[in-house]
């Protein structure tokens, strides 16, 4: 081999070496931008995880809050029921005893008639049928409490 040959071979060994340098130098770019782009993911992942625990966070206070707030609700809603429950009770007590709102309305209407009828007997006492009528009424009206 001559000189020239063997020039030649290097050459073409120094142009492939080149090749496959710059081949790798390519490659280390590309890997370094790939590199440096997982990098900025990572980083835009942190910054999302830590805004989810700061939310996280903050939505556990507020359930927390709420919660307390059920407890006082859940409190009161018994305390209501149980009102509701003595309050019903009483309300059949007086529909058993015939004491119903609607009665207890027509006996404040009748014995508001009583009272306007005795009134009337009193300014006629003369005749004995109104003091038999006028002493009926007043027993009524004893009976139902409104006269002592």
């Amino acid at each position: 081999m001559t000189k020239e040959e063997a020039d030649l071979i290097i050459a073409e060994q120094n142009k492939s070496r080149d090749e496959i340098l710059k081949a790798i130098e390519q490659e280390k770019c590309e890997l370094l931008g790939i590199i440096q782009g997982k990098d900025k993911v990572i980083k835009d992942l942190e910054w999302q995880l830590q805004e989810m625990v700061e939310d996280n966070d903050y939505y556990q206070e507020e359930n927390e809050k709420f919660e307390k707030e059920n407890e006082v609700l859940k409190s009161r809603n018994a305390q209501l029921k149980s009102r509701n429950a003595e309050l019903k009770e009483k309300w059949l007590q007086a529909t058993d005893e015939g004491t119903s709102w609607a009665h207890l309305k027509s006996l404040e209407k009748e014995i508001a008639k009583y009272k306007e009828m005795v009134e009337d007997m009193k300014a006629d006492m003369c005749s004995t049928k109104s003091k038999v009528l006028c002493n009926y009424l007043i027993g009524i009206l004893k009976k139902y409490g409104e006269i002592v």
